[in-house]
């Protein structure tokens, strides 16, 4: 048996196939919109069925898809943070050194060295 319906929240396609030709029943649910699933799934479950576990696999590209393009943003941010940590550690230390430059300069006198390096 094989329901076409339309999701009144997205106005989506909704196909609900119930396939019984083995000795198991087979229910397929076909909508893109994952709230929709989980709500026919949870009602047919809890009410129609009165299991407390069940058995069932699903897939949704469109959302994996979403995911996968917000994991690589995730992935270029991280990237970018280590290249400016690295970045800002190296100036640390440059300035560190200046700075060491610039007091060895003020002890032996030599004032063009000291305003160079803390220049």
């Amino acid at each position: 048996m094989t329901l076409r319906l339309v999701d009144v929240r997205s106005h989506d396609s909704l196909i609900i196939t119930v396939d019984s030709s083995t000795s198991d029943i087979k229910v397929s649910i076909n909508t893109d919109d994952l709230e929709t699933a989980a709500d026919i799934v949870q009602d047919l479950v809890s009410g129609y069925l009165k299991k407390s576990t069940l058995t069932s696999t699903c897939s949704f590209p469109r959302i994996n898809m979403k995911l996968f393009e917000i994991f690589q943003v995730v992935e270029q941010s991280n990237q970018l943070k280590m290249h400016f940590a690295a970045n800002i550690s190296e100036n640390i230390q440059n300035i560190k050194v200046f700075t060491v430059r610039a007091e060895a300069g003020l002890m032996i006198d030599d004032i063009d060295s000291m305003r160079k390096n803390y220049a």
